[in-house]
């Protein structure tokens, strides 16, 4: 009896610790079944890699290579192999990798891979080279340590994604964004399994692609910002071996003045043109005034009526199919009112002609001539939801944004119907909204349909430049490849955050500069003084949320809305999730629960700790002028913190309890480009205790 009593009480022991570890695993996105078992294999100089797959996998040889390094580097090792290559036969490798078949980077593909680890050694295994690319990029994230050294748990780890869509959509026109930045922001991709990057080349503000055929379309378009046709291929083979499609955007037939500075014959209204800010707002307008203007003008638009639009447009996609062999490219179609062809006689006529009784016709046969040529050119046509109608070729995959006041079927009804679709519905970046807003998509539907291949994260860049890019992307970024990847069941947002903030460190050690770009911005602003309180204040703030900002810019002075304005202000370097919020609202959720004295006093810590950083930014101004605009957040933050340290510290009379939450509502100010990110955790904690 005693014996299995002992069997019994190992094997409790062992499920037991398996479950207490599982707390530490940061894996992100979160494999589809993961076991942990008890053990670990440890790391060390002998640390060896064997790779079995096909001849001549170059992608999966140079994956595995890079691997080789970033754990060598992370570990401090010095392992003794230098270099893996292919087909070795080394049977007592520590970490074992079998591929069955090479491909490279697509839609489609078995991205699935198993990872076994045991105190014997690793054991990956996949069908794809991009099923190993991913499981290798779990296995760095298993990369664990304890006073001995560094080691793997012992786990047994079978994954593939619930979507083979997870896309990335950057908008790299209303503000350039350099190769550097790009080529950093795939290996951030890379790392959070995310497969495709959406490059939206094309816009009013910038033409950001080299064309031979017709060479003005950059040189006049784009302000000498641009990517080279060397620079393009360079990026997409970078791409490639990271296992990432990339394939561009060129937005038609609105969103179009910077083609038009170069060939003003392919508008319907005539020039001249100059690549820029489309909507043309008075400084100071209201924001009715504004409104008026961006729903009533008659913006830069192609004109479809010229059989020469179609040949020109023909040329210029066979030429950029040379440059991104992915089979699909993207159109734009998206926001065209239509007033410039319907006040354009000829344009007019045309429509009579054809029978095409609204603006809305000439769009869906515009959409259909270019699907003609980029169906010659063997490419898919993608486009925005206002491409979508009854008749639209089953062809087209549709991608769903979310059109303000547009009254169109929803991802699922467009699916069922038989169009493949694309969800960015509540994925945009710059929308500014905290990670567990995407994390929770409620556009993401329950239920799996085959033609939902998947999302993409975007972000628009009229706010975003190379300064603050990288800060807006992520790590954001990687709650959306989360949502894209795991299974709809792993929706614990506090779990979620965990990893999150343990894997913002792991992405910036990687060489994403998310952080240190803040940071140097900030201290740029301080006139190289001391930042630490600044930063500490940053951690209790986030930017306004929504398109406030974006809107105010349409009425601002046009000094202000040249490209060549660097977003260097505190609004452009703060972050819209930090880990000091976080906790802070984790530990007043634990207090209102139980009312803990250690809860208590952790939070009476960090209180203190913003009210004392607060204080300290008003001495920060009288050197450094320009964080001005700072100090008026930091004089909130101070006065909520106070506020709060008083709620903990005091059992306040109801009247006194009403009198802090009216003052708190006054924190909030609409045209505000901060907000105070830890103000409803404070009201909570004062609105129960006038419960009690």
């Amino acid at each position: 009896m005693k014996k299995y009593f002992l069997i019994f009480s190992l094997l409790a022991f062992c499920k037991v610790s398996a479950q207490q570890s599982s707390a530490n695993l940061t894996l992100m996105p979160w494999p589809k079944s993961v076991e942990i078992n008890a053990g670990q294999f440890r790391i060390t100089s002998e640390f060896t890699v064997n790779l079995t797959g096909q001849k001549d996998d170059d992608i999966l040889e140079e994956a595995a290579n890079r691997f080789l390094q970033r754990i060598n580097r992370n570990t401090l090792a010095y392992f003794k192999q230098e270099k893996i290559e292919l087909n070795q036969s080394l049977s007592s490798s520590s970490l074992q990798i079998k591929v069955d078949q090479k491909v490279e980077p697509g839609i489609g593909l078995d991205e699935s891979y198993q990872l076994s680890i045991t105190d014997n050694g690793v054991h990956l295994s996949a069908p794809t080279t991009s099923g190993a690319l991913f499981g290798l990029e779990s296995l760095l994230q298993l990369v664990a340590t304890d006073s001995v050294g560094f080691y793997f748990p012992a786990v047994e780890i079978k994954d593939s994604p619930r979507f083979g869509w997870r896309g990335m959509m950057l908008d790299v026109s209303r503000h350039f964004i350099p190769m550097d930045i790009l080529k950093r922001n795939i290996d951030a991709m890379a790392v959070v399994k995310l497969n495709v990057l959406h490059l939206h080349l094309t816009d009013d503000e910038g033409f950001r692609v080299e064309s031979k055929v017709f060479p003005k379309l950059h040189e006049k378009g784009s302000k000498g910002q641009f990517y080279t046709q060397e620079e393009i291929k360079d990026l997409v083979t970078y791409a490639k071996e990271r296992g990432i499609m990339v394939y561009p955007e060129f937005d038609l037939p609105g969103h179009s003045t910077s083609w038009f500075a170069g060939y003003p014959e392919l508008a319907s209204a005539p020039g001249p043109y100059e690549p820029g800010h489309r909507y043309k707002v008075k400084e100071g307008a209201s924001m009715q005034e504004a409104m008026q203007v961006i729903m009533k003008s008659a913006l830069p638009t192609l004109d479809p009526s010229k059989e020469s639009t179609f040949k020109f447009l023909d040329q210029f996609i066979e030429e950029m199919s040379s440059l991104f062999p992915s089979p699909y490219m993207h159109i734009g179609a998206d926001e065209n009112n239509g007033l410039a062809w319907l006040e354009n006689p000829k344009i007019a006529a045309f429509m009579k002609q054809k029978g095409f009784e609204n603006a809305e016709e000439l769009q869906a046969y515009f959409v259909e001539r270019m699907h003609e040529i980029l169906s010659k050119h063997h490419k898919t046509t993608i486009g925005w939801e206002e491409l979508y109608n009854a008749d639209l070729s089953k062809e087209v995959i549709v991608q769903q944004w979310g059109a303000i006041g547009a009254n169109r079927p929803n991802a699922m009804e467009i699916a069922q119907k038989g169009n493949k679709v694309l969800i960015s519905k509540g994925f945009y970046l710059d929308y500014f909204l905290e990670a567990k807003a995407h994390y929770n998509n409620p556009n993401i539907p329950k239920e799996v349909h085959p033609n939902i291949l998947g999302g993409e994260a975007a972000l628009w860049s009229e706010l975003v430049d190379e300064n603050g890019f990288e800060t807006r992307a992520w790590p954001r970024t990687a709650a959306v490849a989360e949502r894209l990847w795991s299974p709809e069941s792993v929706n614990d947002v506090d779990e979620m955050y965990r990893r999150l903030f343990i894997l913002e460190d792991k992405l910036e050690e990687n060489g994403l500069n998310h952080k240190l770009n803040s940071e140097r911005m900030l201290s740029a602003l301080a006139n190289g003084q001391d930042i630490s309180a600044a930063l500490k204040v940053l951690t209790a703030l986030a930017p306004a949320r929504g398109y406030g900002r974006l809107l105010s810019q349409f009425v601002a002075a046009e000094s202000k809305k040249y490209q060549s304005v660097p977003l260097v202000a505190i609004e452009d370097l703060v972050a819209c999730d930090y880990k000091e919020a976080w906790v802070f609202k984790t530990n007043v959720e634990e207090y209102l629960q139980n009312r803990d004295d250690l809860v208590k006093v952790r939070l009476l810590n960090q209180l203190e700790e913003w009210n004392l950083a607060s204080s300290k930014i008003t001495q920060l101004i009288t050197k450094a002028p320009n964080p001005k605009e700072f100090a008026i957040y930091a004089d909130r933050l101070s006065k909520v913190t106070e506020i709060g340290l008083k709620s903990l510290k005091s059992n306040s009379s109801r009247e006194q309890s009403e009198e802090w939450l009216k003052e708190l509502k006054t924190f909030k100010q609409r045209g505000d480009k901060l907000e105070i990110q830890i103000l409803p955790q404070i009201e909570a904690l004062i609105s129960a205790g006038m419960k009690n």
